[in-house]
């Protein structure tokens, strides 16, 4: 009887078990799919690449739901700092060596893909190597670009004013001195005296200045990254070149005079002629172009010291490492770095990929992407530029707020480079965060 007892014990014991497993089991089951938390930046990853292609994505992977949040570009790199600090990361987030890449990493934020990408042979040899080789720097492969550039290497160009002007179209020849006198020729005013046309939007701007930067021999940083490069003779003789575009010569608009306050809008609707740009604004421009107007892309001018382009930058979306559903988001990432999905990021317009076997197809060697695949080819560019201590953001941000007089006019070039020099040694002077 008392083994009886005791065998009857164990069975219910054993059939509570079962029951609970099965409860938990059915529990999962009600639970639904994961729900993925990306968060995104550029508006075209979203509504180009993702949104397109999130049916196909979600049928393959049935357990997983994405949800997508925006953070618009002036707040994003201070918002993932919140969400890095508060602890509530997204399981997936655009990410590029500008938005303090090189930062979060050597803090260990992300986490390394290698395993994945070992585990699911992924053909990283297929990747642009040298590209590769510099997300690699702060010691793991913490993300996979999607798309990548060469900086603003090529120069839109509106066909249809040039031939109306009776002018050339720009060519590989092309010198800084070229793009001025077109520059002039190309800006009109009405009678009372009000610009209507301008010939070139100055390239001012963040990635656009590394351009003329470079190709003038300056830069923002020493070749160490910890000395400020803002008054080099290359950097203040580009700086000048551009501030006269706005003051002396009046080619150029300011950003409130643009037509809703954006370059790519001002281009596209004819009120600028030109502007040095990036292939990720290829897709905006060309297929925003007013209907009167035909445009394409050139490479970029000669500068005194070369055609050098810059800076170097790619689009990716790295996992934290304490991202809630980081199987999930690796699913997400792969997804999207197959050969099929980077044709799309090409053809629709966004941007190169780091694959050289996709940007070099017959189909998109064409008059808007050219340029920047023989750039990108040719290895004439340089990198991002990254302080030593690793605080890409905040130099970029003081940078761009403390040059804004000389746009302005409010101080001279040599004036504004002196202070923009000494706020940019203030953050270069900052500890690590290693």
């Amino acid at each position: 009887m008392k083994k009886l007892s005791i065998i009857l014990i164990l069975l219910l014991t054993l059939g509570l078990g079962l029951f609970a497993a099965g409860s938990k089991e059915a529990a999962a089951k009600d639970e639904g799919p994961v729900e993925l938390w990306v968060v995104y930046r550029a508006p075209p990853y979203h509504d180009r690449l993702f949104v397109p292609n999130m049916d196909k994505f979600e049928a393959q992977n049935p357990n997983i739901k994405v949800k997508f949040q925006h953070v618009e570009h002036k707040e994003y790199t201070y918002k993932l700092q919140l969400m890095f600090a508060s602890g509530e990361v997204p399981d997936s987030f655009e990410m590029n060596l500008n938005q303090n890449y090189d930062f979060f990493a050597v803090q260990g934020l992300f986490r390394d893909l290698t395993p994945y990408v070992e585990r699911d042979n992924i053909p990283i040899d297929e990747f642009l190597k040298p590209l590769i080789d510099r997300i690699k720097q702060p010691g793991g492969l913490y993300m996979i670009p999607i798309d990548s550039h060469p900086g603003m290497a090529g120069m839109f160009y509106n066909k249809t004013l040039f031939n109306e002007a009776g002018l050339s179209h720009p060519d590989d020849t092309w010198t800084y001195d070229d793009l001025l006198k077109s520059a002039i020729a190309l800006t009109k005013k009405d009678a009372g005296g009000k610009t209507t046309q301008y010939g070139l939007i100055a390239p001012n701007r963040w990635v656009a200045v590394m351009t003329t930067l470079h190709s003038f021999g300056g830069h923002w940083l020493d070749d160490d990254g910890k000395k400020s490069g803002l008054l080099m003779p290359g950097s203040v003789q580009a700086y000048h070149w551009i501030s006269d575009l706005f003051h002396k010569h009046q080619v150029s608009p300011q950003a409130d005079q643009m037509v809703a306050q954006n370059a790519n809008k001002s281009f596209s609707a004819g009120q600028s002629a030109m502007m040095i740009a990036g292939p990720w604004q290829i897709g905006v421009n060309r297929d925003g172009l007013a209907e009167q107007y035909e445009a394409a892309a050139a490479p970029i001018p000669i500068g005194p010291k070369g055609r050098i382009s810059g800076g170097v930058n790619y689009g990716a979306f790295p996992i934290p490492t304490k991202a809630k559903h980081p199987d999930e988001a690796w699913e997400f990432v792969k997804f999207f770095l197959s050969d099929d999905m980077l044709y799309q990021v090409v053809k629709q317009g966004m941007n190169l990929t780091t694959k050289a076997k996709i940007n070099n197809k017959p189909e998109f060697y064409d008059e808007w992407f050219k340029p920047y695949i023989d750039q990108l080819s040719d290895g004439v560019y340089m990198m991002s530029p990254i302080p030593a201590n690793y605080r890409v953001g905040e130099m970029r941000n003081i940078i761009t707020s403390s040059l804004d007089p000389i746009w302005l006019g409010e101080v001279g070039v040599d004036e504004g480079l002196k202070e923009a020099d000494k706020a940019l040694q203030a953050v270069l002077d900052k500890p690590s965060p290693e």
